[in-house]
């Protein structure tokens, strides 16, 4: 058809994208560094997830309770402070139709020597290697 118009703005297709609201949910606690507390902090955060939308016995909320109770026992037998604490912290980002659910799950030890950076590792530049040429 001669006339019609075109969707086109400036030379490109005009593309109407939805925009989907981003929700992270957050939890952070201190438990003690025993195993009662290693064991309260599965199970509190396999609570949370399924407050959160990620039900009791659903393969995600298997998965995390895997690697929360590993990563609680860990903290508990190789970072043990007299005294101090170990923290979990859960992060979860539910996801949209195009777009997948996100956990993040960390558990930081009661010894302080390595604490986790969020800041960006800087690059470094590559590191020449000499090369040894045999002479015959």
């Amino acid at each position: 058809m001669e006339g019609a118009e075109s969707p086109e703005i400036g030379g490109m297709e005009a593309l109407a994208q939805p925009q989907y609201p981003v929700t992270v949910r957050v939890f952070n606690h201190h438990y003690p560094a025993t195993p009662q507390g290693a064991r309260l902090a599965r199970r509190v955060g396999l609570h949370k997830l399924h407050a959160w939308g990620v039900p009791y016995l659903s393969d995600a909320s298997e998965s995390a309770a895997l690697i929360i109770g590993e990563l609680a026992a860990n903290a508990v037998t190789h970072g043990r402070v007299p005294g101090r604490d170990f923290a979990l912290r859960l992060s979860y980002m539910p996801g949209g139709p195009e777009a997948p659910r996100l956990l993040r799950i960390e558990v930081s030890d009661a010894r302080g020597e390595r604490l986790s950076r969020r800041t960006p590792v800087r690059s470094r530049p590559p590191t020449t290697v000499p090369t040894v040429v045999a002479g015959c």
